[in-house]
């Protein structure tokens, strides 16, 4: 008797660097001379638009490789262009959500309460 699942694919399965990963994303990150054979796998892609979109959702300190043909430079001034704020969570965040052991993301705060807390005065230890 054969069983069949309900396989459902997703635009990743479709992504023309499915199983490349080598070739995607350095091993070092100052390392640049992937960037060429990755962009003509990227040049070929039926989900560029997708892959693009998906990476832009990202906090661009926290993405490396290429991603929709684009490297992490090139991402972070499309989504300045684009006026796109990261909705995924950093991977910071995500370690706080583990190390607190709830399963929810917390949000992060709001500009204002960053702004305040910067430029508090340095404590003397000398």
């Amino acid at each position: 008797m054969r069983f069949y699942y309900n396989c459902v694919m997703t635009w990743m399965d479709l992504a023309a660097c499915k199983g490349k990963t080598n070739l995607m994303f350095p091993k070092f990150h100052n390392d640049k001379s992937y960037t060429g054979v990755a962009r003509q796998i990227c040049s070929a892609c039926p989900v560029k638009k997708e892959c693009l979109d998906y990476a832009l959702e990202f906090p661009m300190t926290e993405l490396q490789g290429v991603w929709a043909g684009l490297t992490n430079g090139q991402l972070a001034r499309e989504q300045r262009r684009r006026g796109l704020k990261a909705t995924r969570p950093t991977i910071q965040e995500m370690l706080v959500v583990r190390r607190n052991g709830t399963t929810a993301y917390v949000e992060p705060k709001s500009e204002q309460e960053v702004k305040r807390g910067r430029g508090r005065p340095r404590k003397n230890f000398g």
